[in-house]
């Protein structure tokens, strides 16, 4: 999915890439993959800040984005 979402993400001409990720043991690869800055976090109390700023908004369909 990750692939998928940054393909999209060049071929938008996005710059930069913010993904909120699960407590898992598998992480995507953090820093500058050519064009792109990719960085993440797992939790934070509030993601509203992030999404206010956000041009292009993924969300999983979950509970929490509906």
């Amino acid at each position: 999915c990750f692939y998928f979402s940054f393909t999209l993400v060049l071929a938008c001409s996005f710059t930069h890439i913010l993904l909120q990720i699960g407590r898992g043991s598998v992480t995507p690869p953090r820093g500058r993959h050519g064009d792109i800055d990719v960085d993440f976090y797992q939790y934070k109390s509030s993601i509203a800040d992030d999404i206010a700023s956000a041009d292009l908004v993924i969300g999983h369909c979950g509970a929490g984005n509906v």
